[in-house]
């Protein structure tokens, strides 16, 4: 799972840099805050069967790995303008969810 970092510090899972590829929104993704992300169509871009997903949060995701006994690959993607920031903040974050 690929990790990225919103303006105002919520650590989430998006692959890209940009939204548009994979949601209804636009824009760089670490330039927003979260409350903006969270109306962002996260899901409907692969299919009618997940449309008005959201973009998941690393301890949402980290909480059901846990709870199902998955455990997940974690590639942290630098924010642009702030990456060595990114890369400790969000390292951080997921060494504190324990083994996921």
């Amino acid at each position: 799972m690929t990790l990225s970092w919103s303006k105002d510090g919520e650590i989430f899972l998006l692959h890209d840099d940009n939204l548009e590829r994979t949601s209804n929104g636009w824009g760089v993704a670490g330039e927003l805050n979260w409350q903006d992300l969270l109306r962002v169509d996260a899901g409907g871009w692969f299919s009618g069967e997940f449309k008005g997903e959201p973009l998941p949060l690393l301890s949402q995701v980290a909480d059901r790995c846990h709870k199902h006994g998955m455990m997940a690959n974690i590639e942290i993607k630098p924010t642009t303008g702030s990456g060595r920031l990114t890369g400790r903040v969000v390292a951080l974050a997921a060494a504190n969810c324990g083994p996921i």
